[in-house]
């Protein structure tokens, strides 16, 4: 099984296809630019597997101006995956999302593991890993 991480600024929810999640062992994404609707053959699969997924937003979300095309954009896509993940949980799949300003990490742009505290946030990457996944 593998799990998936995707790092890249506004990189979707990459899903296999339905017939290859079976070797998916989690999804998780850095800062995601996009989910399935629950109504694709994509997120059926991944909650009728149970595939555990995590995600992981800053705080460059909340505090750009409005002005700007892209901070609406950022807000929408993290809407979108708050809505993805209650439909995971919803759906009996596990689901984590993190704000990491909640958590009190703060300084983030869209390169989470570029910044000065990547290390922190790997930290809680691993956790996650660690604590979602059963070793065979």
């Amino acid at each position: 099984e593998e799990t998936g991480v995707s790092t890249t600024p506004m990189s979707a929810i990459r899903l296999p296809e339905e017939e290859t999640t079976a070797h998916i062992a989690a999804i998780v994404t850095i800062e995601p630019g996009g989910a399935p609707s629950k109504d694709s053959a994509k997120f059926q699969a991944l909650t009728v597997q149970k595939i555990p997924a995590a995600f992981f937003c800053g705080d460059c979300i909340d505090n750009g101006d409005p002005a700007i095309p892209a901070t609406v954009m950022w807000q929408m896509m993290r809407q979108s995956a708050l809505d993805f993940g209650a439909n995971c949980l919803n759906a009996g799949a596990p689901c984590t999302f993190y704000s990491l300003p909640a958590l009190g990490i703060t300084g983030n742009d869209h390169f989470t593991f570029e910044n000065l505290n990547s290390a922190q946030i790997q930290d809680l990457v691993e956790d996650w890993i660690q604590q979602n996944l059963t070793q065979p």
